[in-house]
């Protein structure tokens, strides 16, 4: 379920914040402020890592879908804490009169009256209880995402990693979920730039039984996970986040002209051409001698239109040829023939008298017996 929230880096450019005004270096800012907050409130509250973890995930994809401006980020983080102490054990469940003691403190920067009869109390109640209702319909109720944590662990343990390599790769995993990047690359591929970036913190190398590096065992493009690897870095630090999202709104730009230089646009001064036929020794008009009861009609039909004697009597363009009226075959003619068919139907047709059908003998005759 986690490839239709991959987005591409040029869809940063028309995120909803970015298009109501904020530029992507404010959003990116904005993301972090908003990750960071969840996560105080999180630990505050003692809830487990990997619940915290989702919200911060379920948040970077809530925000590709909703902008800041209309759903401030305080508000969003206290109803996805709410939310991820549901989808855990029953033991991590949390009253919201308990969420909105954390959160409503945190973001006040003070202590206020938040007693369950103030308007205070009452006003993030029902803000948390609306805002999670929009967070599934936004999300598609899709709340259990893949995390890489679990992969970059069972990726080092697959080649023997020791204890503190793969603590290192899960706290770059968190980091990676404060920034745009967990959005735009797989959780496959955030693990393996985590443990990219773990080996060469550590000085650790992961190797196969045969000396073989684990990026080549894997079959990994260096390249990649480097890119990957230097916004995971810099996604803890709000300094480096902004100079890291500004080289790549430049890069993300000079894509979308290179793209769009590429695309020929016709002008609308060019006449479209007029259709002439391929052939300009061919006659306007067509010999055609259609047979009538035996009798040839000759004339002429102009191309694309019919006689006037025939269009009456042509129902569609496949329908077959209709005689009119007064060559038609009048029912019960004589006693020379009769009439096989419906008098109504082009098809009914005279059958001379004494016409019998060819009937296969039941025996042969005594000269052809063996």
């Amino acid at each position: 379920m986690s490839g239709k929230w991959i987005f591409r880096d040029r869809e940063l450019l028309k995120a909803p914040s970015v298009l109501e005004g904020k530029t992507i270096v404010e959003e990116s800012c904005l993301r972090y402020y908003a990750t960071h907050f969840l996560e105080r409130c999180g630990k505050s509250l003692g809830m487990p890592q990997e619940l915290i973890n989702k919200g911060k995930l379920l948040m970077q994809r809530f925000y590709m879908r909703c902008s800041f401006q209309k759903w401030e980020y305080h508000e969003v983080s206290a109803a996805l804490l709410f939310l991820c102490s549901k989808i855990g054990n029953s033991g991590s469940y949390l009253k919201i009169e308990t969420i909105i003691g954390v959160c409503a403190r945190a973001a006040k920067k003070g202590h206020s009256d938040l007693s369950e009869t103030s308007k205070e109390f009452c006003y993030w109640y029902d803000k948390i209880l609306v805002t999670e209702q929009h967070i599934l319909e936004m999300l598609c109720f899709d709340d259990c995402p893949l995390l890489p944590h679990p992969i970059a662990i069972d990726l080092i343990r697959s080649f023997g990693g020791s204890k503190q390599l793969q603590l290192h790769a899960f706290h770059l995993c968190s980091d990676a979920l404060y920034s745009s990047v967990s959005v735009r690359y797989t959780p496959e591929l955030l693990a393996q730039a985590s443990v990219y970036l773990a080996c060469l913190a550590t000085n650790e190398s992961l190797k196969t039984l045969n000396g073989t590096d684990w990026k080549l065992a894997k079959r990994l493009g260096i390249r990649k996970l480097k890119v990957i690897a230097k916004e995971i870095a810099s996604a803890r630090d709000i300094g480096h986040l902004r100079s890291v999202t500004e080289k790549l709104v430049l890069k993300i730009e000079g894509k979308v002209k290179t793209l769009n230089a590429s695309i020929i646009v016709p002008s609308r001064s060019a006449k479209r051409p007029t259709l002439t036929s391929p052939d300009a020794t061919i006659p306007n008009k067509t010999p055609i001698h259609p047979k009538v009861n035996g009798s040839t009609l000759t004339g002429t039909v102009n191309h694309g239109s019919i006689p006037l004697n025939c269009t009456q009597n042509f129902k569609s363009s496949n329908d077959r040829y209709r005689p009119p009226q007064h060559e038609r075959p009048k029912v019960n003619a004589g006693r020379t023939g009769h009439v096989v068919g419906d008098s109504k139907s082009h098809r009914a047709h005279t059958v001379p008298s004494g016409y019998q059908p060819y009937r296969r003998p039941n025996s042969l005759p005594h000269n052809t017996r063996h």
